[in-house]
């Protein structure tokens, strides 16, 4: 169990990471992370951060990505701790809204703005990744059926 609580802290690292990357690739422009969002053709991080699904409220989805990693990273490291039959519950739970919204996010880029943010894609895959280890902690069944399948 102890593993898997490793592998969450570890993914929940690497959403924050890319979600502050591309928040800061947004604010500061700085060349060398905007080569890397403008790698192959039909990328355009600036045009998925910039339009109209690029914030809520006035708020840039990155920061709402960085608060919850923020909040499954220390949920993940006090179950390293002592572990919690309600944390494991939080942690599922978080990681299956993550898992949503990033569906719907890979769903607007390709659909609607017609576009691709790699920074974004790397963050909407962690957190598919992210629920689907999730499951381990808390269904070992549902677990097993899903490996069947892979």
């Amino acid at each position: 169990m102890v593993k898997v609580f490793k592998v969450i802290l570890w993914l929940s690292s690497v959403g924050f990471i890319f979600s502050a990357l591309s928040e800061l690739q947004k604010l500061s422009g700085a060349i060398i992370l905007h080569k890397f969002c403008t790698v192959t053709t039909g990328t355009g991080c600036r045009t998925v951060q910039d339009g109209a699904y690029g914030s809520l409220y006035g708020v840039p989805n990155p920061y709402f990505g960085m608060l919850g990693f923020a909040v499954l990273m220390a949920l993940a490291y006090l179950q390293l701790k002592k572990v919690n039959h309600d944390r494991s519950l939080f942690i599922a739970a978080g990681s299956f809204v993550s898992m949503i919204v990033a569906f719907w996010f890979i769903y607007l880029q390709y659909f609607v703005i017609q576009a691709w943010c790699i920074y974004c894609i790397i963050v909407d895959v962690t957190s598919i990744v992210l629920f689907v280890v999730s499951l381990k902690l808390y269904d070992k069944d549902l677990w097993n059926a899903l490996k069947s399948y892979f």
